[in-house]
């Protein structure tokens, strides 16, 4: 009996740690996306080439602008991963479908910018905790825009990258509505290495926007205190079965 009360009391010792900071993870609000499943927007896509010299528009290019429409479906949204159903309809009134993911928190998957946090700021991060790996970008400015379905408040940022690939230099403007972090427009412009005159850029321009107003007031942000209220219940749970479990195969040996 002494020797289990030597495992059962440094557990409970352990437990009682543990629980003033369970307490204070639980007090800081959780993580929450701006958009829930069966929320869908809708966009315009095309390309444009400009050259100065006179250059065939390469076969990719005129592929891309084949492009009718992209319908984006939520279909689910957990903590901080978005997965998405992307259905691309063409001018010769074909599809195709995919899924993609994004995490709002360091930008992982491959629906990277479709979606961020909701309710940033100016001069707040987007994924902020994908600095490390290049995914972290800054808004820089908050206005108002109209679009068919009503006005919006909106986060404007521009990111601009170098590169000794395909594309010297790349150039992105993007706009996301602010209350839900997704993406109404995005303008990608890039220079060619095979030729630095030319500009091709890809345009994605929202048609249609039907998402839940959920009232979220998430400020986006999060920190690990909110890991710690996911982890700290577990490892108490593990600690106190692993206590009983001991106490009882003790008490059969006996």
């Amino acid at each position: 009996m002494k020797k289990t009360l030597k495992v059962i009391i440094p557990c409970l010792f352990i437990l009682s740690l543990l629980f003033p900071f369970h307490v204070s993870a639980q007090g800081t609000e959780s993580f929450k996306p701006g958009v829930s499943p069966g929320d869908s927007f809708t966009y315009k896509f095309y390309v444009s080439w400009k050259a100065p010299e006179p250059l065939e528009t390469p076969i990719n290019i005129s592929e891309l602008n084949n492009t009718k429409m992209v319908r984006i479906v939520v279909h689910e949204a957990l903590y901080a991963i978005v997965v998405m159903n992307v259905t691309t309809y063409f001018k010769n009134d074909t599809q195709r479908q995919s899924q993609i993911y994004v995490n709002l928190l360091n930008g992982e998957g491959d629906g990277f910018g479709f979606i961020i946090a909701p309710n940033l700021s100016p001069n707040r991060t987007a994924y902020h905790m994908g600095i490390e790996k290049g995914k972290a970008f800054l808004l820089k400015r908050e206005t108002v825009r109209q679009y068919p379905f009503g006005e919006r408040k909106v986060l404007l940022a521009s990111v601009e990258t170098y590169s000794t690939g395909e594309y010297i230099k790349i150039l992105h403007n993007m706009c996301f509505d602010k209350e839900t972090g997704v993406m109404l427009e995005w303008s990608t412009s890039q220079t060619p290495k095979y030729s630095p005159t030319v500009n091709v850029t890809l345009f994605w321009q929202i048609e249609e926007f039907n998402v839940k107003q959920s009232g979220n007031t998430s400020d986006g942000q999060t920190d690990q205190k909110s890991y710690y209220g996911i982890l700290i219940p577990v490892i108490a749970g593990v600690l106190l079965f692993a206590a009983v479990a001991l106490y009882r195969w003790k008490k059969r040996k006996r």
